[in-house]
């Protein structure tokens, strides 16, 4: 439909940044006929850009045709300082309704501003909150923050829905298939030179700051995964005013039809308290326990910043 990709219009503020070659805000800017509201940008510099991506001249050249906005040197996580002005605004703030940022990555070779944690799960973590916090206020009322990202191992261990908890003013929504066929043209590139990935099978995080805030203020120990807690939920609002069902609200809904317990840090499921304690010894779980405690004290020295 001509006007309309996906999720996204050609009459809405669109800023895309870390877009690598910019062949996806190409590819969008086709599909919707203009870009005259596209805001599009790259963490590289425009000289780094197109020695990474020699392709990425003649994609600018016709992101230009449509009417794009092109800056470079955007720092996704430091939005209010690096983001230029969009003429004739006098502030960015609640301008946008949608920012995205396609398959961010941290290279493990390339951790700048994140030395202090040589964990690679928790670098990125962090990079991805604090795109969250820095998009929240460029955000218009019912603006949305897109994140797309393959979801296998490693990337699972990111943990996205759950990123924005505790944070203001954002939340967590949903998340949706990344249809890779709404975007004819899109060479995904990671942040290795040259090197490109497959889009099957990834996936787009939706967060709002329409002030529906939810799971902001949950606890990261006793979050379930998504595909439980969504089940959790629905059934709780299901059953909402009908006088029944309360008791087992908080109920723990397993895949596993058999299963008695589960894993609060790991998500595993078993039947046994034997292959649960099993399972508590394994090295998989101590691994993923040593992770969710020090992302827990990056979460807390956060807060405790927050307060001075």
């Amino acid at each position: 439909e001509g006007g309309r990709c996906g999720l996204y219009s050609v009459h809405d503020h669109i800023l895309i940044v870390g877009d690598g070659n910019f062949s996806f805000s190409l590819s969008l800017a086709t599909q919707l006929g203009s870009a005259a509201n596209m805001y599009c940008t790259s963490y590289d510099s425009e000289k780094d850009l197109h020695e990474k991506y020699p392709e990425a001249k003649e994609i600018l050249e016709k992101l230009t045709a449509l009417g794009a906005t092109i800056r470079h040197c955007v720092d996704a996580t430091n939005l209010s300082d690096t983001l230029p002005l969009i003429p004739p605004n006098t502030s960015n703030l609640n301008y946008f309704d949608f920012i995205i940022f396609q398959f961010p990555l941290i290279h493990p070779m390339d951790k700048q501003g994140f030395e202090k944690q040589p964990d690679i799960v928790i670098c990125n973590r962090m990079l991805l909150r604090k795109f969250l916090r820095s998009s929240t206020p460029l955000l218009s009322e019912r603006g949305q923050a897109h994140i797309s990202s393959k979801t296998l191992h490693p990337y699972k261990a990111w943990e996205i829905d759950r990123l924005a908890i505790g944070l203001p003013s954002i939340a967590f929504k949903s998340v949706i298939d990344f249809d890779a066929d709404l975007f004819p043209g899109y060479l995904s590139r990671n942040v290795a030179r040259g090197a490109s990935f497959p889009l099957k099978g990834c996936k787009t995080f939706i967060f709002d700051c329409s002030g529906q805030v939810e799971n902001n203020s949950s606890s990261s120990e006793t979050m379930e995964p998504p595909s439980k807690r969504q089940k959790v939920e629905t059934e709780e609002k299901e059953g909402e005013g009908e006088g029944e069902g309360k008791e087992e609200e908080n109920e723990i809904k397993y895949k596993d039809p058999k299963a008695k317990f589960i894993c609060t840090i790991c998500y595993k499921e078993t039947r046994t308290e034997k292959d649960f304690a099993l399972h508590n010894g394994s090295k998989a779980h101590k691994k993923k326990k040593i992770l969710e405690e020090k992302w827990s004290r990056i979460l807390e020295e956060e807060k405790e910043k927050e307060n001075k």
